[in-house]
């Protein structure tokens, strides 16, 4: 697929930005959803993503909301349930955050919390 540089940069700018305001931490964004926001299309987004992340759009959110959630654990000055540690993060369910977590860090989110944590 071949898209204009000018779309391609302009995608790059406003997924950066979108992920530097946390937006990904908003649990009903989608593809779609993204790709309206960002006025592009599914297309368009997805192609750029895996060229300059090498992810897919969704692996991108997830790990970004990881890479959150581990910014949360280290930095909060009482301890996180995973619970809410999941719904800060963006994702719908406990199970989900769960579930990335440990596929995308190697252990549980409960393990990462013991070892990392401020407390």
């Amino acid at each position: 697929m071949a898209i204009s540089e000018h779309i391609r940069v302009s995608i790059v700018r406003n997924l950066s930005m979108f992920l530097d305001s946390r937006g990904f931490t908003d649990s009903r964004i989608n593809v779609s959803s993204l790709a309206e926001l960002l006025d592009t299309n599914r297309v368009y987004l997805t192609y750029v993503v895996k060229k300059e992340y090498g992810l897919s759009v969704t692996g991108l959110i997830a790990k970004r909301r990881v890479e959150y959630a581990k910014s949360l654990i280290m930095h909060e000055t009482h301890p996180l349930r995973v619970k809410e540690l999941a719904a800060r993060s963006g994702f719908r369910s406990s199970t989900s955050f769960y579930r990335t977590f440990l596929r995308l860090e190697g252990c549980p989110p409960s393990d990462w919390i013991a070892t990392n944590s401020r407390q």
